[in-house]
């Protein structure tokens, strides 16, 4: 079983109207492609945390675009099935304390992606107007 935190940026209609009425230069596509460019230092800062005693944790930890939500650019950070025992480790046993990866990492880094994700539409849109005019 695979689990997710997601990330979501909400004002996407607005943003994704815009992006139509530059439809010839810029791509409808880009606010995916933007998000997963400025999430990605959100999965790396959930390898650095991850476990190492298996040294194969780290190795399944994805970033991916989650179901659209309207109006919303998503993107998620997930484990692979392959290594299903991760959500042990995040959460804890009754045996062993837990030992969170993947939510420190949302944490630390979620308003960075927000400012990222925003900085790279903003340059793509400025790149697009000042080509265009």
């Amino acid at each position: 079983m695979a689990s997710r935190e997601l990330l979501v940026v909400e004002g996407g209609d607005e943003l994704r109207e815009r992006l139509m009425a530059l439809a010839k230069g810029i791509d409808v596509d880009l606010a995916e492609e933007a998000m997963l460019e400025a999430a990605d230092p959100m999965r790396q800062r959930a390898v650095e945390l991850a476990p190492r005693r298996t040294g194969f944790l780290a190795e399944h930890i994805l970033l991916g675009a989650a179901a659209q939500e309207p109006g919303a650019a998503t993107v998620g950070l997930d484990v692979s099935r392959k290594a299903f025992y991760w959500y042990f480790n995040e959460q804890g046993t009754r045996f062993m304390p837990a030992k969170p990866f993947i939510r420190p990492a949302y944490d630390t880094e979620k308003d960075g992606t927000v400012t990222r994700y925003g900085n790279r539409l903003r340059a793509e849109i400025d790149r697009y107007t000042e080509s265009a005019g």
